[in-house]
């Protein structure tokens, strides 16, 4: 139970960390140099790790990541973990975006460790990005969260507060909201139960569907980690509710170590002056 890697993870400072990755650059250009940028990112892992064998630096490959609560699993592979303490995650596309960053960050607050790197082999030259995190493990369970306008409309909402309260005591904030979206999915009743197509209505007609995240056939709730333009962001949930039969959200914001469950009622008065175009 809880976050486990199969390694014995080995906290680096950031000196020892730039002393690792002066090496591990100089190995990541010679690669590309030598096998140019249309390689799998496979191949790059592989030929990155036998460098580090060669040069008697241990490297292991596609390390197993585990974070679970009672019976729900979510397994993580970290691309190459070097000298047990530094994490290489290595990319092959057009260019680095926030995603993997946010991707790289998520493996440094589950292992601990401050320092890590993204590689992307696909671009003329290698492209690079170091990311880091101040955070510790104390950090992350220090979080508040906040119901004050919660209102549990029928047992599942008020199942989802009691599984939220229990996942972040378990794991802390911080962490990839998809990882505590897919935990409330798991216990709430697996994907075939809960996500499910709901008619969007436009002048009294149905024009399609899209897919919803219900906990009964009024209730859906939904997951963000956003810190600004909170208001403008709930009168876009209400916008699109108002084209559906939904008449209650249970939204999940994470904004940092405050965690905020709110239920929002539909309401035909939306200001539109502060919705996201």
């Amino acid at each position: 139970m809880g976050i486990n890697c199969k390694e014995n993870i080995i906290i680096k400072s950031q000196d020892e960390f730039h002393a690792i990755d002066k090496i591990l650059m100089s190995f990541a250009f010679d690669i590309q140099n030598t096998m140019e940028k249309f390689c799998d990112e496979k191949i790059y892992q592989e030929v990155m790790a036998r460098k580090c064998a060669e040069a008697s630096i241990k490297a292991c490959r596609e390390i197993e990541l585990m974070v679970s609560y009672k019976d729900f699993q979510k397994k993580y592979k970290l691309d190459l973990l070097v000298d047990n303490g530094v994490i290489y995650e290595l990319k092959t596309v057009k260019a680095l975006n926030n995603l993997h960053k946010q991707q790289l960050i998520n493996y440094l607050l589950l292992t601990e460790l401050k320092h890590g790197k993204l590689l992307n082999f696909r671009s003329g030259s290698v492209e690079y990005e170091y990311v880091s995190t101040s955070l510790t493990k104390k950090d992350r369970y220090n979080f508040s969260i906040n119901t004050n306008k919660f209102i549990g409309t029928n047992v599942k909402s008020i199942y989802l507060k009691e599984i939220l309260i229990n996942l972040l005591q378990q794991w802390g904030a911080y962490l990839d909201i998809h990882l505590y979206n897919e935990a409330l999915i798991h216990f709430l009743g697996g994907s075939e139960d809960i996500i499910i197509p709901v008619n969007i209505i436009f002048n009294d007609k149905i024009v399609g569907q899209q897919k919803m995240q219900l906990l009964d056939r009024e209730t859906i709730f939904h997951l963000s980690s956003i810190n600004k333009t909170l208001q403008s962001y709930e009168n876009n949930i209400n916008l699109l509710i108002k084209h559906t039969n939904i008449k209650y959200v249970q939204w999940i914001n994470f904004n940092k170590n405050i965690i905020t469950l709110k239920t929002i009622l539909k309401n035909d008065s939306v200001d539109h002056d502060s919705v996201d175009k």
